[in-house]
């Protein structure tokens, strides 16, 4: 099969028969519906019960084929841990939609069953049909020795091109790959996830979807996002060896992962439709968000369901205005997965800034009240987040608002992350417009499932960080926005409040400072403590979150202030309050370069006096401290602090004979020779592109045309022009290429890797009126006994069905097609070099 087949196919269909040719099989794999528990009894029990059921993973099970005719009155599913389900003993499973109401009617249908909180397959011992008057009408038995379904780690994507890296690569499910932290740099010119059958990744594989859900679109750059991505159609994890970043077009593995043999994984449960119906009431904030509820003996049942990135919260209550949405006085949860602990932490939002002291988007608890949530359950099941919690309607805390069932009530919400201190950040996403609910209208679920299938946000190209060298000894600080995932966020690792300094016209920029030398920062980021969402006093710190004034007496122990705050612990530095706004809002999405974000910015100042902070570090200082906000966490950024002398190049840090060049007292770039790459130069280069390729190869061909080379296994090939005039005879031909380097030869093709390279770039790079090359193999020291160049005996093959009579012909060569036919020595045709491996 040639990649150019599986490259304009994108549809899925065609993917399932790309691995039926690759594997020998008629189809992918059969089904695979995770490890076999057993089959409710055949024939069919009271009610019609039937089915086959599988350990999904730890907490759910599925039933394929159930079939259930409804003749019998309350039925649910129960399971239990005695010897079998008589007298009623265990605990009942809410059915496939996650209700504990009795069953409908199933006809052959195939769902899946979470266990209540609490139960896992490990504690139990049965799962039953079970009917309240009638008791077990059909059950299995959970076998001894269950092998339980869970995901598997199967370690990094390897380092070969292209800066590729990733963190431990998890198979979440059979189907899914969790890729963390992945980093690429986005220039291969054909590049895509690729999966197949062989030993190693090569050119016998087919596309798979990357995390935009995209076949034909190439890879992006990725700079350390968290990314999942889905086998398309019926391929499963079980069906392949590898899964790799390919460039299609010039047969390049940029890094693989291996499948391990002895998977184990959850089945994909990804295509069960059935929507989730907890409660009786449902609505839809927009197309990621739904709220459902129900009252129960003056308490407020919820659950928030959402498709959220990890870490991200979920913030649901009532509006601050009696008259429309707004933020400000919001009663809200902030619901959210700790790690794996599902939380849902009541709130107040009494100013539009970060919590800070009894002000800001706050926990009840920081500002007097108490979280009166309770009953805390949830789940994180085909990328889709549900969080069920339970308020009473008046809880007495002043904090809270009081729920009238009775009255439309306007609400809030919004979607944004949870930082690093387990407080929420700044929202991405939020109620556009006034949003109404009555919490006690007679029950209607007016929910849809919500599309897991969207893929992941496409990611955005950070700016290059902003630098201030220790040449400049005056900074002015002002207030600004983060600049979101390309500004603050990229820069940091960690999410923001929306606002970040700003320091001489620069989105946080990292200062480079030198000990003994004196430094002014003019500070206008607000001075008045009435107002904390424009009061942010700068201070000089070891604390890389910041937030003084945040911090407990024994917190404020174990950091470092140097400069901004005196004796008392109160700020120094508090200016009046100027602000880059953007009017028309947020660009920095669409902006993509700083430059760009800039000029779209309007600076605004407040009446009033700019603070000056004076300041020589100096042998007590460490090498790397903050700037920060006394106020509110993550809004400033690092300080290098140096000395004089010191001289950041000596010893060369790059690696390879790279050049360092001094950017600051303890900053450089290394410039790396052209076969290598990284900030250090530490990773060798592979390249995959035609006019990179001859950059690398330019030792050997720098007076040639660029067109003619690639590079392919860490070597360089070069193919020679087509016109008759340039063409050589086979003898000749050998020569030229022995006289380029020591070791090079016409090209040996010795498996089906490099055949499918040469093919490649004859069919989609080379162009000529004359299409045959010769290729190092022959027999002219033995008749029919073929050997390459390098003296070693034919073993791949790739002749041509109807080649010409050998007789009289002894050197072989490679048509247009690929395939190999047989030539006269003496003839006079293109040729293919190649040379040595050259890194």
């Amino acid at each position: 099969m040639h990649c150019h087949l599986v490259e304009s196919r994108t549809q899925i269909s065609a993917i399932v028969l790309v691995v039926a040719f690759l594997t020998g099989n008629s189809l992918a794999q059969t089904q695979y519906y995770g490890q076999l528990i057993g089959s409710f009894p055949t024939p069919a029990g009271p009610g019609g019960v039937a089915g086959t059921v599988y350990a999904v993973d730890a907490d759910r099970v599925q039933i394929v084929g159930f079939s259930f005719d409804g003749s019998v009155s309350d039925v649910q599913f129960r399971t239990g841990s005695t010897d079998s389900p008589d007298g009623g003993a265990g605990v009942v499973v809410p059915d496939e939609q996650g209700r504990a109401t009795p069953l409908g009617v199933y006809d052959n249908r195939r769902i899946v069953l979470t266990l209540p909180a609490g139960t896992t397959l490990d504690s139990v011992t049965w799962i039953a049909v079970w009917g309240q008057n009638t008791g077990n009408i059909g059950h299995v038995a959970i076998p001894d020795g269950l092998v339980i379904p869970r995901p598997r780690n199967i370690g990094e994507f390897s380092r070969r091109q292209h800066q590729v890296r990733s963190g431990n690569v998890n198979i979440t499910d059979a189907k899914t790959f969790h890729i963390p932290n992945l980093h690429y740099d986005g220039f291969g010119p054909d590049a895509f996830f690729w999966a197949g059958t062989t030993d190693r990744p090569s050119s016998r594989g087919f596309k798979v979807p990357d995390h935009r859900g995209s076949f034909d679109r190439r890879l992006p750059r990725y700079t350390g996002q968290t990314i999942d991505i889905t086998l398309p159609g019926d391929v499963t994890v079980y069906d392949i060896k590898w899964l790799s970043m390919w460039c299609i077009r010039f047969t390049a593995n940029f890094g693989e992962v291996f499948i391990p043999t002895d998977l184990n994984v959850p089945p994909y449960v990804g295509d069960i439709t059935s929507p989730p119906q907890e409660l009786g009431n449902c609505e839809e904030l927009n197309d990621d968000f739904q709220v459902s509820w129900e009252l129960q003996a003056g308490n407020l049942n919820l659950q928030l369901a959402g498709r959220v990135a990890d870490g991200d919260y979920m913030a649901f209550g009532i509006s601050g205005c009696a008259d429309r949405t707004c933020m400000v006085g919001s009663d809200v949860t902030v619901a959210w997965f700790d790690i794996d602990t599902p939380k849902a932490v009541d709130y107040t939002l009494g100013a539009y800034s970060q919590c800070s002291g009894t002000s800001g988007v706050c926990p009840d608890d920081r500002v007097g009240g108490t979280d009166d949530n309770f009953d805390v359950i949830g789940t994180r099941i085909n990328g889709i987040t549900r969080i069920k919690y339970s308020r009473p309607i008046n809880t007495g805390d002043t904090a809270d608002k009081v729920i009238d069932s009775a009255q439309n009530m306007y609400i809030s919400w919004a979607i944004g992350p949870i930082n690093p201190s387990g407080v929420a950040a700044k929202h991405h996403t939020r109620a556009q417009g006034s949003v109404q609910l009555q919490f006690g209208r007679s029950p209607s679920y007016m929910c849809s499932m919500i599309d897991r299938g969207r893929g992941t946000p496409a990611p955005v190209t950070p700016w290059p960080a902003n630098v201030i060298n220790a040449d400049v000894t005056t900074f002015t600080v002002r207030i600004g926005p983060s600049g979101l995932a390309r500004g603050y966020e990229a820069i940091t690792g960690q999410p923001g409040w929306g606002i970040a300094y700003w320091i001489n016209d620069l989105l946080i920029p990292e200062l480079i400072l030198t000990r003994g030398q004196n430094y002014t920062f003019i500070v206008e980021g607000g001075d008045d403590p009435s107002q904390p969402a424009r009061y942010h006093p700068f201070y000089i710190t070891d604390d890389p979150l910041g937030g003084f004034v945040q911090k407990t007496p024994a917190e404020k122990q174990q950091v470092g202030v140097f400069a901004g705050v005196d004796d008392d612990g109160l700020p120094t530095a508090a200016g009046r309050y100027c602000e880059y706004t953007s009017p028309d809002g947020d660009t920095s999405e669409i902006s993509e370069t700083f430059a760009d974000y800039f000029s779209t910015l309007n600076l605004t100042c407040e009446s009033g006096q700019s603070a000056r902070l004076s300041w020589t570090p100096d042998h007590n200082t460490p090498d790397l401290v903050y700037y920060q906000c006394y106020t509110h966490q993550y809004l400033g950024w690092k300080i290098n602090v140096a000395d004089a002398d010191t001289d950041p190049c000596s010893p060369n840090p790059c690696q390879r004979q790279g050049a360092c060049t001094v950017t600051g007292p303890t900053t450089f770039t290394c410039t790396c020779n052209h076969r290598y790459s990284g900030d250090l130069c530490q990773y060798g280069l592979v390249l995959c592109c035609c006019l990179a390729a001859a950059a690398a190869c330019e030792d050997y061909f720098s007076s040639r045309d660029a067109s003619r080379y690639a590079v392919y296994d860490n070597r360089c090939y070069w193919f020679s022009p087509t016109d008759y005039r340039r063409s050589m005879k086979y003898t000749r031909a050998q020569t030229d290429c022995r006289n380029r380097d020591r070791g090079a030869t016409l090209a040996l093709i010795k498996d089906a890797d490099t055949q499918a390279f040469v093919e490649q770039y004859l069919g989609t790079i080379v162009s000529g009126p004359r299409r045959d090359y010769w290729i190092g193999l022959d027999d002219r020291t033995r008749e029919r006994h073929f050997e390459w160049n390098d003296g070693t005996a034919l073993r791949y093959q790739n002749w041509a069905r109807r080649r010409r009579r050998h007789r009289g012909r002894d050197c072989a060569g490679v048509m247009a097609s690929g395939k190999w036919d047989l030539y006269r020595c003496r003839q006079r045709k293109a040729y293919i070099c190649q040379m040595p491996r050259v890194w």
